[in-house]
């Protein structure tokens, strides 16, 4: 654990904020070992992922934690599909790049910023396709009841940038690691205006998964600087959500 330390570098908008103390964790083990020395000093805990979609405050109070755990776990094939468990701290974009290799289904989300341990909170999406969609379980530690769980998707509760961590569990669950099941036969999302225009240009069946990891990157990259060349607290956009009767009648209007 260091004290009074600098989170500049850990935020995407390189805010100079500073934490009272701050202390990655590899292990459930060292989290909870971590909140019960915060809990006997009466230190407010705060967690904190890849830093983007946050404005920190110049001096944050109490504990910061971060996870450290990068590891990635093939658990298996069940019905055709393939069950991963990787950890909290793993770089978001650079999971999506290693599924290929075991699964397939999330290389619509690369270049999202963040850790996996944030992904099921915000339920990040893009171009057609949800993180819920390929999450199996995630698993954390539950402050308020000092209960190691392991939530099942529909535990979960996701919605459209929407989930129970940010509800129920909102400050209440510290997330250590995600299992996510994934397709073994690549099947492209091509649904999305730009992905489909680009996919009228090739031939789908001979598509690759990098290819469309590479294509989804070039279209984020068009829309959002890279936040370690310009800082920036990344993409917090959110559609507004209207009632089925309101949508039917705008698309009768603007069928465009």
């Amino acid at each position: 654990m260091q004290i009074d330390y600098s989170l500049a570098t850990m935020n995407t908008l390189r805010l100079r904020a500073r934490a009272d103390a701050f202390s990655y964790f590899s292990t459930v083990s060292d989290l909870i070992a971590l909140l019960n020395m915060a809990r006997d000093r009466r230190w407010a805990t705060t967690v904190l992922g890849g830093g983007s979609n946050v404005l920190l405050y110049p001096d944050i109070p109490g504990l910061v934690l971060r996870s450290d755990d990068h590891s990635v776990r093939c658990l298996g094939v069940v019905n055709d599909r393939v069950l991963v468990e990787v950890g909290a701290g793993k770089c978001w974009h650079d999971w999506v790049c290693e599924s290929t290799t075991l699964g397939h289904g999330l290389e619509n989300l690369a270049l999202i910023p963040g850790t996996v341990g944030a992904a099921p909170i915000q339920n990040i999406g893009a171009y057609g396709v949800e993180a819920g969609d390929y999450i199996d379980t995630v698993a954390g530690y539950q402050i308020s009841t000092n209960q190691i769980r392991r939530l099942h998707r529909s535990e979960c509760r996701f919605g459209y940038r929407d989930s129970v961590f940010k509800r129920e569990l909102k400050d209440d669950f510290v997330i250590t690691s995600v299992v996510f099941v994934l397709e073994l036969k690549f099947s492209p999302r091509l649904t999305y205006g730009p992905l489909a225009d680009w996919a009228s240009q090739h031939e789908v069946d001979a598509m690759t998964p990098m290819a469309l990891i590479e294509k989804v990157s070039a279209i984020r990259a068009s829309k959002l600087p890279d936040p370690s060349e310009i800082a920036n607290c990344g993409s917090f956009f959110k559609n507004p959500v209207v009632p089925q009767t309101q949508a039917e009648s705008l698309a009768v209007r603007f069928p465009a």
